[in-house]
């Protein structure tokens, strides 16, 4: 019999993806007697949740009374392939479109290799369908995110089986043991860095972060969000940079760290959010939030297995977003961050 697979799709108003994504998920070729769609309202105020009902009528329906964000949404759907004994996971956007065998790919890639906890398939665009969203996310060890190739035509630049730092959440399927370890996304965040997150906390458990280019999802990607979405980043950014280093390499990286926080005062200035960048750092002022610091903390460091210094050296020293051009950045900020981690990296040895 085939793993089991829970296809779990968080929902906030996608009434207008919802056609194209259901149409596709009809295709699968996987056996549909193992695997089951989640869908998971956030309280939509649109007919997303009643169209979802009509026309895909023998999926979960999980209906949240409030939005809990993306993390949430997922969150309550992975519970209920915990406890309904479900082997995998996928996290899959409301905004996407799958292929008739992505999932038997994927599956059989996590069944080849235990060592796997994330495994994502190659994201392209919509309807730019021959360019690259993502071919796997790097990490710059300041706790920066972004994805790789972004807006460049598929060439087949994107190697089987490559290791990356980590698998978008646009798309990404999970093995449920890892789960039961840590944990799927962390509530507290809301949106935004909860991949990057979660494939850290794998690394740091030992486990790998795989993309397979055999399997194939396409994403109707729009960069936004504004001045809230910065919020969001960068409060989630410190938020993972907090908890998933030990304290020594946080102090080791202190120094590096204030020059790029001026750095995006700076920047969130001259696009006026810098309300929000404010805000991101009036979070750990507040005393509440300290316990869940403390907590979240405590657990990752007692469940890892692997040192920050074979950690950090996976990570990467600049950042490229594509989205965002930024010449003090690209031409000042990154060569000073490769040095700085050129240097660092050598000195951490725990």
């Amino acid at each position: 019999m085939s793993k089991k697979v829970a296809v779990i799709v968080p929902s906030y108003n996608s009434l207008q993806y919802l056609e194209d994504l259901f149409t596709s998920l009809k295709t699968t070729t996987y056996p549909s007697d193992s695997w089951k769609l989640i869908f998971v309202d956030d309280n939509s105020k649109d007919e997303s949740l009643a169209y979802a009902k009509e026309h895909m009528p023998n999926a979960i329906f999980i209906e949240n009374k409030v939005n809990l964000g993306f993390t949430g949404g997922n969150n309550r759907g992975a519970k209920w392939a915990i406890e309904n004994n479900y082997d995998y996971i996928f996290l899959l956007n409301q905004d996407t479109i799958v292929t008739p065998n992505w999932l038997n790919i994927l599956v059989e890639t996590m069944e080849s290799d235990p060592t796997i906890a994330c495994l994502q398939p190659k994201i392209l665009l919509h309807p730019e369908t021959d360019k690259i969203n993502t071919a796997g996310n790097k990490i710059n060890y300041l706790g920066f995110g972004y994805s790789t190739l972004n807006g460049i035509k598929d060439e087949g630049q994107i190697k089987y089986m490559d290791e990356i730092n980590y698998c978008s959440g646009a798309a990404v399927l999970v093995r449920i043991d890892f789960i039961k370890k840590v944990g799927l996304f962390d509530d507290e965040m809301f949106f935004d860095l909860e991949d990057l997150d979660l494939g850290w906390k794998a690394k740091l458990l030992g486990y790998r972060n795989v993309i397979n280019p055999r399997a194939v999802i396409y994403h109707k990607y729009k960069f936004g969000g504004g001045g809230w979405r910065m919020y969001f980043t960068e409060r989630n950014r410190l938020i993972v940079f907090y908890k998933n280093y030990r304290t020594g390499t946080r102090l080791l990286l202190l120094p590096m760290s204030i020059v790029m926080e001026l750095g995006l005062m700076l920047f969130a200035f001259k696009n006026k959010w810098l309300k929000y960048k404010l805000q991101s750092y009036f979070y750990f002022f507040n005393p509440k939030n300290w316990i869940y610091l403390r907590r979240a903390k405590k657990k990752i460091q007692s469940l890892r297995v692997v040192r920050d210094r074979d950690i950090i050296k996976t990570f990467t020293p600049i950042i490229n977003f594509q989205e965002v051009s930024n010449p003090l950045l690209d031409n000042i900020g990154n060569p000073i961050m490769k040095i700085y981690f050129n240097i660092i990296k050598h000195i951490i040895v725990w």
